[in-house]
C-alpha cells in the first residue's frame, strides 16, 4: 500500500514538474518582454511560504503586506505616503510562491488573467501595454518550453535505450483484418495460400511510409487511422526476395473499441524465466496442464514437428494448424543443454456466430459446430477479485450450469443475458459438480447475488472437451438467440431441447463435443472426393425432458442437413495452439537506442514531432468517431497509468513524462479561449485589425471555453474513476 502511494506521489510530482516547466516558459518570456510579473507559483492552493526580493522568505504569502504598502502610498499624509513608496521601491513586484498542492503552478502578470478578461491595467509595464508580437511570444513560450523539455527527455531516453517490443509480427488473430488481407504484390512474389497473408515473424519496415521504432507505432497507426481508410504496411520475410506490401483496413476492436488490424507483438522461442518459488510453482502447473512435460524455464524451442525455422514463438501456430488434431512434437534444448521432447495436443477451432436477443445489451460471439452449442462452465479463481465473489456465492471452478434462473443448460450468451436480467438481485443457480458423466454429477442449488452491472463472479468456460451435453442448438425454433449476420446453413428435422446429449455421429460413439467435431468434419470430407457439398449427418441423441432432476429422457435420431457453404466452412476448421505463446515464451530483449549523441538528438526531435502529429490526429479522429471519449485520460487516469509506469524504472517514467509534456503542449495550443491557443488567436486578430478584441467577445468566448473544457474534464474524470473500479 505504501509503495503504491509512493508511486502515485512520484507521478503527481512528475506531472507537476511538467506544468511548472510550462509556466516557467511564460515567466521568462514575460520578464524578457518587460511585463510586470506579480507572482510565479509552484503548486496550487494557498501559499505555504514565499520569497520576495526586499522582504526575503516569509511564511504564507507577502501579498497582504504589499497591498497595505500600496494603500499607504495613496495616503493623504505625505510622510506615510513617502515612507510606503520608499519601501515599495526596495521590494520586487514578483513574489515566488510555494503552494500547498504539488500540481503544476502558474504565472500572474499585471493585467492578464485567463479566467477574467476584465482584469486589465493601464500601467506602462502591464500585459495590455506590451506590443502584440511580444505578447504572442509570452503566450507561446509555455508550449515551446514543453516541447523543448520533451525533446530533451526523449534524447536522454534514447541515449540510454527504451525497452519496447520490436516491430515484428507475432500473433495474427483469425478473422481480423490482418489475417484476411492478401498482400498486394503476392502474385509478383509468388506467394499464395497462407503465405500471401501476414505471418508471425514478419518484420515491419514501413508503416504509412514511416520506419517504425517499435511495435507501438503499428498499434498507434491502426488506432488513429481514418474511418474507412487503411494502413500501408511493408514487411520483410525470411526467404522472400522483396518486401511484402499490405493495405489493411482496421476495424473496431470489441474490447478496446479502438481501431485495430488484429495483430500482436512477437515473442522469442525461449521459455520465460522464473524469479521466485511462486512463479516456479505456477510454471509447473502450467506445463503439466498443456503437456510440456519436463521443459524448464529458459529452455529454447528447437523445432516443431521437424520445422526448425521459427522466427517467433507464435510461429508454431502454423504447425498446430496443419496437425489434423494429432499431437505436435516440440523439441526443446534445456538450460543444461539436454534435449527434451514434448507432445502437445492441439485445440480444435470451432465455428463462431454473432447472436443477440431482445434482453441483450450487446452482440455475443458464440462458439458452435453446425449450430450445436456447449453448455456454460464456470472458471472460478478465488484469489482473483471477480472469482472471489463467485467463490463466496458458492461457485467452484469447473461447475457446469444445469440452470441459471429460468434457463436450463445455458450457453454462454444465454447465461449472461439471464444473469443481467437479475442485476442487483439474487438469482437461483443449479450447478453440476464433480467427476464422471456430466448428467450424473452432484446437483447443487445456489442463491447467487448479482452485481449492479449484471455478474455473479466467474470466468467463462464451456463443456466442449468434457461432454456432449448441449445447450439449446442455434437452429432450434425455440432458441431465443437470433443470428445477427449471415445464415447458419444448418437445419434439423426435429427440435432438440437444452440438456440433450449426443451419443453417436453416423453410428460412431462420441464422448465430447471435440469428438463430435472430428466425426462431422470426417463425414463432410468423405462425402465427396473433391470439394464438400451439402451433407446429411445422422446424430443419435438422448433427448432430455428438462427438469432439475434430469432423469426423464428418450433416445432419438436427428438428421442434420448442412448446406454446401456451411459444409465448406466446417471442413476448413483447423487446430490451434492450446496455450498462449505470449504466456509461455519470453519477450524480446529489445531497446530503442540511439547510436550516438547526434542520433539521440535526431531521435528526440523526431519523436517529439511524431507525438505532436499523432496527438492532433487523435483529436481529429475523436470528432470522426473512430476514437472515443473513453479512450482519453484526465489527471486521474494519468496518475493511475503513471503510477504503474513508475515501478518499471526511470527510463519508462521519463518517456511517459515526455509524452505528457508533448500532449500538454498540444492541448494548450488548441484554439480555445481558456488556453494559450485561444489567447494567441485574440492577439493575431489584434495584430491584423490594429485593435484588441472587444472585452464582451472575450468574455463570451472564455465562458464557452470554460464550459467545453469543464464538461470534457467531468466526462474524462468520470471515465477514469469508472475504469479504476
Amino acid at each position: 500500500m505504501l509503495e503504491r502511494a509512493f508511486d502515485i506521489l512520484v507521478i503527481v510530482l512528475a506531472f507537476g514538474s511538467i506544468i511548472f516547466i510550462h509556466e516557467l516558459g511564460h515567466f521568462l518570456a514575460a520578464k524578457w518582454a518587460k511585463i510586470r510579473v506579480l507572482a510565479f507559483a509552484i503548486g496550487m492552493g494557498n501559499a505555504v511560504c514565499s520569497y520576495r526580493k526586499g522582504l526575503g522568505f516569509r511564511k504564507g504569502t507577502t501579498e497582504p503586506y504589499v497591498r497595505k504598502l500600496v494603500e499607504q502610498a495613496k495616503s493623504t499624509d505625505p510622510d506615510i505616503a513617502q515612507q510606503a513608496e520608499a519601501k515599495l521601491a526596495e521590494i520586487s513586484p514578483t513574489e515566488y510562491r510555494l503552494n500547498t498542492l504539488p500540481i503544476g503552478g502558474y504565472v500572474k502578470m499585471l493585467g492578464q488573467e485567463d479566467l477574467n478578461p476584465n482584469a486589465i491595467s493601464n500601467e506602462p509595464d502591464s500585459y495590455q501595454n506590451c506590443p502584440p508580437w511580444k505578447r504572442l511570444v509570452v503566450i507561446s513560450a509555455g508550449v515551446v518550453f514543453n516541447l523543448i523539455s520533451a525533446a530533451a527527455l526523449f534524447i536522454i531516453v534514447f541515449m540510454v535505450g527504451r525497452p519496447a517490443d520490436p516491430a515484428i509480427i507475432g500473433t495474427v488473430v483469425q478473422g481480423q483484418p490482418a489475417a484476411l488481407t492478401v498482400a498486394s504484390n503476392a502474385k509478383e512474389l509468388g506467394l499464395d495460400g497462407e503465405a500471401a497473408h501476414l505471418q508471425p515473424g514478419d518484420r515491419v519496415v514501413s508503416i504509412n511510409g514511416n520506419r517504425p521504432q517499435s511495435f507501438d507505432d503499428l498499434r498507434l497507426a491502426s488506432a488513429i487511422a481514418r474511418s474507412g481508410g487503411s494502413v500501408d504496411m511493408r514487411v520483410e520475410r525470411k526467404g522472400v526476395a522483396d518486401t511484402v506490401v499490405f493495405e489493411i483496413k482496421p476495424q473496431q476492436d470489441k474490447e478496446t473499441r479502438l481501431l485495430s488490424i488484429g495483430v500482436g507483438p512477437a515473442v522469442t522461442t525461449t521459455v520465460r524465466a522464473v524469479e521466485n518459488d511462486q512463479q516456479r510453482e505456477m510454471w509447473n502447473l502450467v506445463r503439466d496442464k498443456i503437456g510440456l512435460g519436463a521443459v524448464e524455464p529458459g529452455a529454447q524451442l528447437v523445432s516443431a514437428n521437424g520445422l526448425t525455422d521459427l522466427p517467433a514463438g507464435q510461429s508454431i501456430a502454423s504447425v498446430f494448424a496443419a496437425s489434423h488434431g494429432n499431437p505436435v512434437e516440440l523439441v526443446f534444448r534445456q538450460p543444461s543443454s539436454e534435449t527434451t521432447i514434448a507432445h502437445v495436443t492441439p485445440s480444435p477451432i470451432y465455428q463462431t456466430a454473432p447472436v443477440s436477443s431482445l434482453e441483450a445489451q450487446s452482440i455475443f460471439e458464440v462458439d458452435h459446430l453446425a449450430g450445436l452449442v456447449p453448455v456454460l462452465r464456470a472458471i472460478v479463481d478465488k484469489d482473483e477479485p471477480n472469482g472471489a465473489r463467485g467463490y463466496k456465492a458458492g461457485l467452484r471452478d469447473g461447475d457446469v450450469f444445469a440452470r441459471i434462473g429460468d434457463v436450463v443448460f445455458p450457453s454462454y450468451p444465454e447465461g449472461v443475458i439471464e444473469i443481467r436480467k437479475h442485476a442487483g438481485e439474487n438469482i437461483e443457480v443449479v450447478v453440476l459438480r464433480g467427476d464422471g458423466p456430466l448428467l450424473q454429477r452432484e446437483r447443487i442449488t445456489l442463491q447467487c447475488p448479482v452485481s449492479s452491472k449484471g455478474s455473479i463472479g466467474f470466468g467463462v468456460g464451456d463443456t466442449s472437451n468434457e461432454s456432449t451435453v448441449l445447450a439449446m442448438p442455434l437452429w432450434s425454433d425455440a432458441n431465443p438467440l437470433k443470428l445477427t449476420a449471415g445464415k447458419l446453413g444448418v437445419r434439423a428435422d426435429t427440435d432438440v431441447p437444452a440438456g440433450s446429449q449426443i451419443l453417436s455421429i453416423n453410428s460412431t460413439s462420441v464422448h465430447t463435443l471435440d469428438d463430435v467435431r472430428r466425426e462431422i468434419v470426417d463425414a463432410i470430407e468423405t462425402s465427396d472426393d473433391s470439394l464438400p457439398g451439402s451433407s446429411a449427418i445422422e446424430v443419435t441423441m438422448e433427448i432430455q425432458i428438462p427438469d432439475d432432476e434430469g432423469d426423464a429422457s428418450t433416445q432419438q435420431t436427428v438428421i442434420l442437413h448442412i448446406d454446401e457453404d456451411a459444409s465448406r466452412q466446417i471442413a476448413s476448421l483447423g487446430w490451434s495452439v492450446p496455450f498462449y505463446p505470449e504466456a509461455v515464451f519470453a519477450p524480446y530483449d529489445y531497446k530503442v537506442k540511439a547510436s550516438s549523441p547526434v542520433d539521440a538528438i535526431g531521435k528526440g526531435v523526431h519523436e517529439t514531432r511524431r507525438v505532436m502529429v499523432y496527438t492532433y490526429l487523435t483529436l481529429a479522429r475523436l470528432f470522426e468517431g473512430t476514437v472515443k471519449v473513453e479512450h482519453l485520460k484526465g489527471p486521474v487516469g494519468i496518475a493511475h497509468v503513471g503510477s504503474r509506469i513508475v515501478s518499471l524504472g526511470i527510463i519508462p517514467l521519463l518517456f511517459f513524462m515526455a509524452l505528457i509534456s508533448v500532449n500538454l503542449a498540444v492541448i494548450n495550443f488548441l484554439p480555445l479561449p481558456i488556453v494559450d491557443g485561444g489567447q494567441a488567436i485574440f492577439i493575431l486578430i489584434e495584430m491584423i485589425t490594429k485593435r484588441p478584441v472587444p472585452i464582451i467577445i472575450q468574455n463570451v468566448a472564455t465562458m464557452a471555453g470554460i464550459a467545453l473544457i469543464g464538461a470534457m474534464f467531468i466526462v474524462v474524470t468520470f471515465n477514469d474513476i469508472k475504469n479504476l473500479f
